[in-house]
């Protein structure tokens, strides 16, 4: 479990993950589609877009650390719609996510997590020849409740190989009661960011990349 990730207190800014070189054992490409929670609810629970700059500093990362050229980032952008950036080579991230994020199609202002699951299935097809990995930036105060919810996680399961939530959790409200919404879904982890910055969040993304891939950091 990766839960407890250094994003729970302290001051000091974590150092994103070294892998060790030669380190990785996953013998396939990973591709890793992640969704950002751009909704009105982020003012509050992600108030400076750090979600963005933490997915440009993942890119950063893979490009010097994922270990095989072939691995693949896309992203999806979510509030009352979803826009998709389809998966391209992490070498080539990088520019990719930053013309989405400056230039990407409006998303609106309320929070649903259907669009999104959508989107992250048709990324997310057919057979596999990569580990497929997908991976939720939220504060998870979506319009969707109970049996909704479950069925919208089992159906991103049949896709994906692992689905992790990065709970956004800056102004407490996920951590004193949203939580208990996405209890016993078949999350493959949730990991709250209580104090958030895009340092925090890109460590945080880094070692799931870096746990799937099965990279040893130092």
């Amino acid at each position: 479990m990766l839960t407890r990730i250094g994003t729970r207190g302290g001051l000091t800014e974590p150092e994103l993950p070294v892998p060790l070189p030669g380190s990785r054992t996953l013998p396939v490409p990973l591709l890793v589609v992640i969704a950002v929670d751009q909704s009105g609810s982020t003012a509050t629970t992600d108030p400076n877009k750090e979600s963005e700059q933490a997915c440009l500093l993942v890119c950063d990362w893979l490009t010097q650390h994922s270990q095989n050229r072939e691995d693949g980032l896309g992203l999806v952008r979510f509030a009352d719609h979803a826009a998709a950036l389809p998966p391209v080579r992490v070498d080539r991230a990088r520019e990719a996510l930053e013309q989405e994020f400056r230039h990407g199609a409006s998303v609106g202002g309320g929070t649903q997590l259907t669009p999104a699951v959508t989107q992250l299935c048709q990324l997310l097809p057919g057979p596999r020849q990569e580990r497929r990995i997908a991976l939720l930036i939220t504060d998870g105060q979506v319009a969707e409740l109970g049996e909704q919810l479950r069925t919208l996680i089992g159906r991103l399961r049949v896709d994906a190989d692992a689905v992790y939530l990065l709970a956004l959790d800056h102004d407490g409200a996920w951590s004193s009661a949203t939580h208990r919404r996405y209890q016993s879904l078949g999350l493959t982890d949730v990991i709250p960011i209580s104090r958030i910055s895009s340092r925090r969040l890109a460590c945080a993304i880094a070692n799931v990349f870096a746990h799937e891939a099965g990279l040893t950091t130092s």
